[in-house]
């Protein structure tokens, strides 16, 4: 990986501003690759977050410690802090729309809370899994809903509640994950 830029992706915030979308909590994120109004293309990211991206189609060669990740139209790979990709797009996939939507979360949102007990039992985030999980209609479904439902809590005001919610949400993203990594 040391033919490209290294990036650190330390913050949620970093990570919004390098693709052109807006912060509407400090410590995760839903995103949307389709609204992305910048592509940092041939770079390695430092993950220092949590993500978990699922894509529809091939937008890109991601190359995950020293093999390429394997993934194929609708499958979810995972990123852990302290994990290297290295990310690479032809011209032509430059120019396509990405049909990818991520969701990323700092670990500190996980401080004190029954997830982040819990966050080293999902082995889908270990680092020789370059296995991507491949998802059916209906478990995208599922995966998209609780998307959707983390957003709309991020567009809430931050309150006492806030944490407890998304924490609570993200460890349901992450369980029906580890269910249909074990199917």
């Amino acid at each position: 990986m040391s033919d490209t830029t290294i990036i650190p992706i330390d913050n949620i915030d970093a990570y919004n501003k390098m693709y052109g979308f807006e912060t509407l909590h400090p410590l995760v994120s839903v995103i949307d690759m389709a609204e992305a109004t910048k592509i940092p293309n041939h770079v390695s990211f430092r993950y220092g977050v949590y993500a978990l991206w699922l894509k529809d189609g091939i937008q890109c060669s991601l190359h995950y410690g020293r093999q390429l990740y394997d993934y194929q139209d609708g499958t979810i790979v995972s990123f852990a802090p302290g994990q290297m990709v290295r990310v690479d797009m032809t011209e032509e996939q430059l120019r396509t729309p990405s049909h990818t939507l991520g969701l990323l979360f700092h670990p500190d949102l996980l401080f004190g809370t029954p997830l982040g007990k819990a966050i080293s039992g999902y082995h889908f985030f270990d680092y020789d899994s370059a296995e991507s999980l491949h998802l059916s209609e209906r478990e995208r479904r599922m995966y998209t809903d609780t998307l959707n439902s983390i957003r709309f809590e991020m567009e809430q005001p931050v309150d006492k509640h806030s944490q407890t919610i998304l924490t609570d949400r993200i460890k349901l993203i992450l369980d029906y994950c580890q269910r249909f990594y074990d199917r």
